[in-house]
């Protein structure tokens, strides 16, 4: 071998040893890479989540209107009488004494009587004459009261002629009845209260013909001669005729809540067209 080819094969065999084939290379550099990754993942910990904490907001409750205090008075006599209504015909309830506080709710007949609450929640009429009791605010600032008029009150009468006919009124229906009879043309004669479950008879009805008008309700309205709270206005389908005859004179039986059909049938009517007692 010459000297040339034998440096020839060291210098390639020397060669080889210092550097790999292309593909011992890609398989070198592959493991260097993995290794490189493997030092970098175990020096680098993983990022550990932070879970943030949102406070849930306190419930604030909206503030409810203050109710406006009802104006006051105090019991002046030594004795007073807390009645069911506005008059001295209505049932007593409670017995105040003098110095007693109470709560106007409610007046009748330009404070001639006022509705009050006592402390224990109870509800009645007293007399409003400064003799028996004494409040500060002007009358006319109250509400009117609201109460039930005894069966068969006579709330409005204008009849000039008088006879031997009678009306009787059954309220069989589930509230209180104010009832009016006019005469053919709807002008008001005559009305009167009948309470829930009860019944009136009317009497010294003249001869004629009459028309009968009703309504029904509850929440009775003492100075404005109607119900709060109406539930039917209804007038009855045919005019009620009355005609004395020696001894023998006309009656009628009427029902506030009469089936359909037969006599007696009532319609109902706007409000607008209920005769008007004030």
């Amino acid at each position: 071998m010459s000297l040339r080819r034998f440096w020839f094969v060291f210098l390639t065999a020397l060669l080889s040893a210092c550097f790999p084939l292309p593909g011992q290379r890609e398989a070198l550099e592959t493991e260097i890479a993995g290794k490189i990754y493997q030092t970098l993942t175990a020096a680098v910990p993983p990022a550990t989540p932070t879970l943030e904490f949102t406070p849930t907001p306190e419930f604030t409750p909206t503030p409810l209107p203050s109710p406006t205090p009802l104006p006051q008075a105090v019991v002046l006599s030594v004795n007073l009488n807390l009645r069911e209504g506005p008059g001295f015909n209505y049932t007593p309830i409670k017995l105040l004494a003098r110095g007693d506080l109470l709560s106007i709710v409610g007046t009748y007949a330009e404070c001639g009587w006022l509705k009050v609450r006592i402390g224990d929640g109870t509800e009645g009429w007293v007399k409003g004459d400064s003799t028996y009791v004494s409040y500060k605010e002007d009358c006319r600032t109250f509400p009117p009261g609201t109460f039930r008029p005894p069966n068969g009150t006579i709330l409005f009468d204008q009849r000039k002629l008088f006879g031997g006919g009678e009306l009787t009124v059954e309220n069989n229906s589930d509230q209180e009845g104010l009832v009016v009879l006019t005469d053919s043309v709807s002008n008001p004669l005559v009305a009167f209260y009948v309470r829930q479950d009860e019944s009136f008879t009317l009497t010294r009805i003249a001869d004629g013909s009459y028309q009968l008008y009703f309504t029904l309700g509850s929440e009775w309205v003492g100075d404005e001669l109607k119900f709060l709270n109406v539930s039917a206005v209804k007038r009855m389908d045919e005019l009620l005729a009355f005609a004395t005859t020696g001894a023998i004179f006309t009656t009628w039986k009427v029902s506030l809540q009469s089936p359909p059909g037969g006599t007696g049938r009532a319609s109902e009517i706007p409000e607008s067209e209920f005769p008007a007692l004030k």
